[in-house]
């Protein structure tokens, strides 16, 4: 079976890059010819990649480019499956990894820090209309729409009815060899010179913004039951602009550590991850520190929060420093019986399996003898 992997831009480093790899050398170690479609970058990795540089003016130009190159291409049919993680208008199989467009657009809570005229810039600029419409060709023209959580199947049902019945179920996973919490630890206490009574917290993302980290850390500014936490960055190179007076606050609690190679024992030494996203279709990292032992924090917004245990603590506002700092107090008060029970938490989800449903769906739609085998969609949940 020859199967394509579309993506519009390799190397940001967010969680797609990581799952795309992984998917691909599952597929690879099962007898699968794997291509890489990519507008930019030319990663190596367990396929053959195909660089559509299309060109294209701006963002917008370059997006429109990329799914018209791939369009074209797909009509030949040099593979026997696509599978698009963004949409690209004509992919077989379409797997929204940042959910949907227009909800991805306006997660961002319009009052306050952001004004009613860039909340509508971020509707109806040229980039947020041609992304809305190649995602409305892509959920028209899709054989079938696997879904990352029920978050993302509970939009689609408000924005794209006709998609239902073709819309199954296939919650992201994680790797247990790698996300336990049996396993080496990091010693950022001894490192950072910390008090025996000061709280570690983690937070891990590339997009500091949509990933709330501007408001983990004016929580660990403001609210007095954080005045002596320490909160590690992951992933972020730089730390973002802060008031004098939370500068002030914080006087060197905030460590930047950059992209890591392995987050994983930094969760085993944190007391709780703070993840106070805007949007998160399903936050892989959520489920990573769980499997080590890490309770969270997270928002309403975030389709991982259907996972439900007492060591995942979920906040209604991002912004409400007030509320993430009373449910990560409880979440420490917890000690290790809380921290056995984020690993029970997520047991159920195994990358393997997921990756195993995945290769089902791929094989269902591939053709077979001249001609694709279509068979009753049942939603598959992992």
């Amino acid at each position: 079976m020859r199967v394509a992997l579309v993506i519009d831009a390799f190397g940001g480093g967010g969680g797609v890059d990581g799952y795309l790899r992984r998917l691909a050398l599952f597929l690879r170690e099962r007898g699968a010819e794997v291509e890489l479609v990519v507008g930019r970058g030319n990663p190596e990795g367990p396929w053959r990649v195909r660089n559509l540089q299309s060109g294209g003016s701006g963002a917008a130009g370059r997006a429109r480019a990329f799914a018209e190159a791939f369009e074209a291409l797909n009509a030949q049919r040099p593979w026997d499956v696509s599978l698009a993680v963004r949409p690209v208008r004509s992919a077989d199989l379409y797997q929204p990894h940042g959910g949907l467009e227009l909800d991805a657009a306006m997660a961002r809570d319009p009052k306050a820090a952001w004004p009613l005229a860039r909340r509508m810039w971020r509707r109806f600029s040229p980039l947020a209309k041609t992304m809305q419409e190649l995602e409305a060709a892509q959920m028209q023209k899709a054989k079938a729409v696997l879904a990352v959580s029920g978050l993302v199947v509970r939009q689609i049902e408000q924005r794209y009815a006709d998609a239902v019945a073709k819309t199954e179920l296939l919650a992201l996973a994680i790797d247990h060899h790698v996300f336990t919490p049996r396993g080496a630890k990091t010693d950022y206490r001894a490192r950072f010179q910390l008090a025996d009574d000061a709280p570690l917290f983690v937070f891990a993302g590339y997009n500091a913004r949509w990933k709330g980290l501007d408001e983990a850390i004016r929580a660990l500014a403001r609210e007095p039951e954080l005045k002596k936490a320490h909160l590690l960055v992951a992933g972020v190179a730089k730390p973002p602009r802060l008031s004098v007076a939370d500068t002030a606050r914080l006087r060197g609690r905030i460590h930047m550590l950059g992209p890591l190679k392995e987050i994983a024992p930094a969760f085993r030494e944190a007391d709780a991850l703070l993840h106070p996203t805007w949007y998160d279709p399903c936050s892989t990292v959520v489920l990573e520190a769980l499997a080590c032992g890490c309770p969270v924090v997270t928002t309403r917004r975030n389709g991982a929060t259907e996972i439900e245990s007492p060591a995942l603590a979920v906040i209604e506002n991002p912004r409400d420093t007030r509320a993430l700092a009373v449910a990560v107090t409880r979440l420490i008060d917890g000690g290790d019986a809380l921290r056995r029970t984020a690993v029970a938490a997520v047991q159920t989800r195994a990358e393997r399996e997921h990756f195993a449903k995945l290769l089902e769906v791929l094989r269902r739609y591939a053709p077979r003898s001249g001609s694709p085998t279509v068979r009753s969609r049942r939603p598959l949940a992992v």
